[in-house]
């Protein structure tokens, strides 16, 4: 819920405030961030914890490097279909030459 939280206005109550704090920064300064880190030690060092997580992580990086390769398709699809060459896109825009036949030869395919 807090992931990725930041805020620096004065305008909340002290508990929320050191949460904010301790989310951006670590830092330890009252009883419910002290319970939190040490519910978070506790979780690095399990070993069961840590499996699943780094499972998870890599399952998220294969989804978003999927991400990556399908907005890169499209943008690719776009600038052939405006009549640029295979090799003029990956020059400019720096993709590999065989990632950008690849996406020509799906649209080759698809068009027939």
């Amino acid at each position: 819920m807090f992931y990725n939280c930041k805020y620096e206005g004065e305008d909340i109550p002290d508990g929320i405030r050191n949460l904010y704090k301790f989310i951006g920064t670590g830092n330890v300064s009252d009883e419910l961030t002290e319970k939190i880190n040490t519910a978070v030690m506790k979780a690095r060092i399990n070993e069961v914890w840590r499996t699943q997580y780094m499972k998870e992580w890599v399952v998220i990086q294969d989804a978003r490097e999927e991400g990556y390769r399908e907005r890169d398709s499209i943008k690719i699809s776009e600038m052939l279909r405006t009549g640029k060459t295979a090799e003029e896109i990956a020059d400019f825009c720096g993709y590999p030459i065989e990632q950008v036949k690849a996406v020509e030869r799906e649209l080759l395919v698809s068009s027939e």
